[in-house]
């Protein structure tokens, strides 16, 4: 909305291509030997469950990563209408009465819950919080300076505003920025740092 020109170093929110970055941390944390993939959930959140607690001790990381856990999409839907106020575990929590499609590692189905767990395995496997380990471990090492993982920030550094389609035609609009949901789609970055990040 401000019309300044869009340059290699405006930052843009990336959508679900932040859902790479969150897979990239979860595969450091299984090269250091902080993650099995073929674990389960549950090894790194005890408490975690989905509507079936049987199913809830199948679901891996693995499941997580490749969208079979059998959470379905509609699941991952509810975090973005969130006012992004709660926190990655507040956000996992209120997983537990999610009812699973179909049983694990059977079908892949898109579900940006998915990638909301892994975002908090990272945080409990890292120890750190999961903004801050993109930043220590990915967007600082790759040289990735105008790349963001709080809106406020990026918004002050010339952040490109959002836009809907009205009857056909391109209107400026304020975006909803569900920050519980940054592993799954809500990482701001430039065309320069992708570069880097490719």
């Amino acid at each position: 909305p401000s019309g300044a020109a869009v340059s290699p170093q405006t930052p843009f929110l990336i959508g679900s291509v932040t859902k790479s970055f969150t897979a990239l941390a979860v595969m450091q944390l299984v090269e250091a030997g902080q993650v099995d993939l073929d674990a389960a959930v549950q090894t790194y959140l005890p408490w975690f469950r989905v509507a079936d607690a049987a199913a809830s001790t199948r679901i891996t990381v693995r499941h997580l990563l490749n969208q079979t856990s059998g959470i379905p999409n509609g699941a991952g839907l509810m975090p973005l209408l969130g006012d992004g106020r709660r926190t990655l575990e507040e956000a996992v929590r209120a997983m537990a009465d999610v009812v699973l499609n179909r049983p694990a590692g059977t079908a892949f189905e898109y579900s940006n819950a998915n990638y909301i767990v892994l975002g908090l395995i990272v945080e409990v496997a890292s120890g750190q919080p999961y903004a801050e380990y993109l930043r220590q471990h990915i967007l600082t090492p790759l040289e990735m300076s105008n790349s963001y993982t709080a809106q406020a920030e990026a918004q002050s550094e010339g952040m490109a505003g959002g836009y809907r389609w009205w009857f056909g035609f391109p209107v400026a609009a304020e975006m909803p920025y569900p920050a519980d949901a940054l592993p799954a789609g809500y990482l701001i970055s430039s065309a320069e740092d992708m570069a880097h990040y490719l």
